[in-house]
Order: C-alpha cells, then structure tokens, then sequence
C-alpha cells in the first residue's frame, strides 16, 4: 500500500468575482463531475479530493479546479508536522493561492481587524 504524500483539498469556497452557478458549470464541462455532486462539493466546505504519490499530480488537479472558479490547495503530508506544505518564504500553498486574487490592502485590513480585541 502506497504513502500518499500529497493530498488536493477543495475549500468549498469559490475565486472571487465566481459565481456558484458558473463554478458548478465548470465543473460539470471541465472536470466531469455530476452536477449534483458538484453542487455537493461546494456546500460540503474542507474536503480532500485525491492523495497523490506525485507532487507533479496533484498540480495539476488542482489547476483544474483552479481554472473552474474554486479554491483548492495541496497539502504535503511529509511537511514536518503533516500540517499545509511551505514555500522558502514560510507562506502554505493556500494563503499564496489567495494572496493571487484578494489584494494585500484588503488582507491587511481584515487581519487588523481580526487581532484587535
């Protein structure tokens, strides 16, 4: 039995400007998925999608659900702890993937207001 090293988590959530009915069309056109249970997937939030052996496969999956409108990171389950996989600059997979699509000033507001307190 293989280790898998690599897992594709979907988030439930959506790129901005995404609509959910566009998200799940692309779904069903691109990725082959019953509209039903694309549907499914978005509402299910945090979910895995595949374990991957290969860090080269799992890009590309999720690329895929990149290109369909949802947000999806890959984890690296060899990664110190098992936690999200980092890049040299400590960032994980995921908070590079939103750095693409929310603006610096509007993570900044928004992890300013969320530490007061």
């Amino acid at each position: 039995m293989s280790d898998y090293r690599y897992y594709v988590i979907c988030t439930g959530q959506l790129k901005p400007g995404m609509s959910m009915g566009t998200a799940i069309s692309n779904l069903v056109l691109d990725i082959g998925l019953e509209q039903q249970k694309a549907t499914a997937l978005l509402k299910q939030g945090r979910v895995v999608l595949k374990r991957c052996d290969i860090m080269a496969d799992a890009q590309r999956l999720a690329e895929k659900f990149d290109r369909s409108g949802v947000i999806c990171f890959i984890e690296d389950r060899h990664a110190g702890d098992g936690g999200v996989s980092l890049n040299n600059s400590g960032e994980s997979s995921l908070v590079r993937l939103i750095s693409k699509f929310i603006p610096s000033s509007s993570r900044q507001i928004a992890n300013g207001s969320s530490r007061k307190g």
